[in-house]
């Protein structure tokens, strides 16, 4: 969403002519994601979940997460919850409908052998079944029943991380922000400035 000082001001660049101002004009775009006060950057996606955790309990895992809300800051419409063990490359979508409520049991691990990592992230839809990027991940080591973790507890499991999601879909922004910086840099040097 451009404000009105935003507006105002390319209508300017594009009205005076030049060369000086048609090449601040076609580089603009640039500007409008770097600072400008009067620019407000609206992601139309849900906002990233929140919150999420995972409690093994003989042959299920309790997840619960914090309630997310769209890009207008209204409820989202619901969740889409992820598995995968250490030994896999990507993750599984539990869900076939969206999840509606803000706890998930999976009773899905009973294949996996104890002591194995588990990891689950979280997704949110909105309305227009648009998805937000995944949650940072719950980590859990499967525990069997009787065994006691890493913690000392016995037939559960404890988490062993919550934290820095550094997916590849959270650093797609990024990367195109420093593309577009770059492109910018290489323009101006074989321009001499």
């Amino acid at each position: 969403m451009l404000g009105p000082a935003v507006a105002a001001a390319k209508q300017t660049f594009l009205a005076n002519g030049g060369s000086a101002y048609e090449e601040i004009s076609n580089t603009f775009i640039m500007f409008l994601f770097f600072g400008d006060p009067a620019t407000t950057l609206k992601v139309p996606l849900p906002r990233r979940p929140a919150g999420l955790s995972a409690v093994q309990g003989g042959g299920t895992v309790a997840l619960a997460w914090a309630a997310a809300l769209d890009c207008d800051g209204h409820a989202v419409a619901g969740y889409n919850l992820y598995r995968r063990l250490s030994t896999e490359d990507s993750y599984t979508k539990l869900n076939t409908a969206l999840i509606n409520a803000l706890t998930y049991t999976d009773a899905g691990l009973s294949a996996a052998p104890v002591g194995a990592t588990c990891y689950y992230a979280l997704s949110a839809v909105d309305s227009s079944s648009d998805e937000s990027v995944k949650s940072a991940p719950a980590a859990l080591t499967i525990a069997g029943d009787g065994a006691t973790s890493g913690h000392g507890n016995r037939n559960g499991c404890f988490i062993s991380a919550v934290g820095l999601d550094l997916s590849p879909d959270l650093l797609k922004p990024f990367g195109v922000m420093a593309l577009l910086l770059s492109l910018v840099w290489v323009s101006r040097k074989r321009r001499g400035h």
